[in-house]
């Protein structure tokens, strides 16, 4: 129910589906929206005031989402290591990916509902 409501996982997913057309490419879409889910429920418990992706992307979460990856990824303090270090890598390219789509949906549409989360006044 996480990524089924969030506009930003949504519109990341019809973007990966315009782009990778074939029927093998949707576990693989679909594993990158779980991830997504998964990450955005860790940031969740971490901190209450996370109501979606959008909202971890501002840079006052940022020590938030590092330990919202750094629990999904299961950093294991006394070595220093992640017992999932792709989890960790994934989910860096992944939020780096939605942060460019969330900006070209702002640029496309600048009396977005993004803008009013980012606090933009709109692009000149």
């Amino acid at each position: 129910n996480v990524v089924r409501y969030d506009d930003l996982v949504i519109t990341y997913a019809n973007r990966m589906c315009e782009k990778y057309r074939q029927k093998h490419h949707y576990p693989t879409i679909r594993s990158r929206m779980r991830l997504l889910g998964r990450l955005i429920i860790s940031a969740r418990e971490i901190d209450e005031t996370v109501t979606d992706l959008t909202s971890l992307l501002k840079p006052n979460c940022f020590e938030t989402v590092t330990a919202a990856i750094n629990r999904v990824s299961a950093l294991q303090i006394t070595e220093g290591k992640y017992k999932a270090p792709s989890t960790a890598f994934a989910l860096s390219v992944l939020l780096k990916q939605c942060t460019r789509t969330l900006i070209t949906e702002c640029i496309k549409k600048p009396v977005h509902r993004y803008n009013k989360c980012l606090n933009v006044q709109g692009v000149t």
